[in-house]
């Protein structure tokens, strides 16, 4: 919840802008914030931002307030991350991580999801004690038309195939001994939650010891709901900790309704008359 307030981002009217620029409205950031805020609220569940999709650091520290902390994708990213929000959260993932990355992130970054679980076994021990490890998991649920973007495909370079986390699970499973955590990103384009309820569902049914051991043993994880969008309930204390983590979806420009958060501004010279049209510069 926003404790408070942030320091306008910069105050311009049209005339001061020097085009081409893109310009993000501070009014309209704070409604889509609101509104990420009160998504969450029912499910208890955190709420990061992903930097990949908004990287502009004096947006980032108009954003804090409302959130938990951030995503990066990047050492780089992490670097920022910290700067902006020395309390927050930074949580960080990358399909080509190197050696001196992990280096650069232990420093900077407090959850590292593991892209692979050939990344996981070869860095584990260079992260224990020093970040909370998690692993990302592709779910093998497609929600996009086209193949070529989509990051469950089976050929996806974007997490660990839900079916080699099993197979480990049951044939070898202290090779997953130190997992914190499990990261899903599948369906960013998605407009109706009950693209994510499956996802949950089946992450609930095939990894359900896994699931357990990382919620620190007990009863078994909350079951996801549709009356909650889709999200499962609030995690009682010494449970599974939830955290959804946008991007795209607050700050990228798009066509209304609703009016986008940034917009890109340009100013057009004088008409060109070609093929009996005319035509801006």
């Amino acid at each position: 919840m926003r404790t408070s307030p942030a320091p306008p981002i910069v105050k311009l009217h049209d005339s001061d802008i020097e085009t081409p620029a893109f310009v993000y409205d501070e009014a309209i950031l704070a409604e889509d914030l609101d509104t990420a805020r009160a998504a969450l609220a029912p499910t208890g569940a955190r709420l990061l931002l992903a930097m990949k999709a908004f990287s502009f650091e004096p947006g980032l520290r108009f954003a804090v307030p409302w959130l938990d902390g951030l995503h990066a994708s990047s050492p780089f990213e992490a670097r920022l991350a910290r700067r902006v929000t020395p309390g927050g959260v930074v949580h960080t993932t990358m399909p080509g991580l190197r050696a001196s990355d992990v280096a650069d992130l232990v420093g900077t970054t407090d959850r590292l999801s593991f892209n692979s679980l050939g990344q996981w076994q070869r860095f584990r021990g260079e992260v224990a004690g020093r970040v909370s490890p998690g692993l990302r998991v592709n779910p093998l649920l497609s929600f996009v038309a086209d193949e070529r973007y989509d990051p469950s495909g089976r050929n996806s370079k974007l997490g660990a195939p839900l079916d080699q986390v099993e197979a480990v699970l049951r044939r070898a499973p202290h090779e997953l001994d130190g997992l914190q955590g499990l990261l899903v990103h599948n369906n960013c384009e998605s407009t109706c939650f009950r693209e994510l309820l499956r996802v949950v569902e089946t992450l609930v049914e095939r990894l359900d010891p896994l699931l357990r051991r990382g919620g620190g043993g007990g009863p078994p994880p909350p079951r996801p709901s549709p009356r909650r969008g889709g999200l499962p309930p609030p995690h009682p204390p010494g449970e599974l900790v939830r955290a959804a983590d946008p991007g795209a979806g607050l700050f990228r420009a798009g066509p209304p309704p609703p009016p986008p958060a940034g917009a890109l501004r340009a100013t057009a010279g004088g008409p060109l008359r070609l093929g009996g049209r005319a035509r801006a510069v």
